[in-house]
């Protein structure tokens, strides 16, 4: 997935009405079904920390000349030398070397979407 300039602007809900941290992307691909079926529109925060259990975007870039690769992926662990991610479909654990990671964003729930 390449996050890159926009296709399109949405609406947000009011718990997200006001963040300027805060973007949008369509779900590509279905390895994190049944959780996020293709197509499905989420909202991703750039600065809200990612916990172990949260939905992320993470950003890798496996060497300087690669392009960044984006993933939809479960946070499942992380240490001061790797991050691991989970996904759904097939089931299993992706690891990461933490130099290869730019950036993790976390996927906004419906709690934070509305402002519960």
């Amino acid at each position: 997935m390449d996050i890159g300039e926009p296709i399109n602007y949405v609406r947000r809900p009011p718990g997200i009405m006001h963040a300027s941290d805060v973007y949008a992307i369509y779900v590509e691909g279905e390895s994190m079904l049944p959780k996020f079926e293709p197509g499905e529109l989420v909202y991703v925060s750039e600065k809200r920390p990612a916990r172990i259990g949260d939905y992320v975007i993470v950003q890798i870039k496996t060497d300087e000349y690669a392009e960044i690769q984006s993933f939809i992926k479960r946070l499942a662990k992380r240490t001061s030398t790797t991050l691991k991610v989970e996904q759904f479909n097939p089931l299993t654990i992706l690891e990461f070397r933490i130099e290869q990671v730019h950036a993790v964003h976390r996927i906004l729930s419906m709690n934070d979407l509305f402002g519960i």
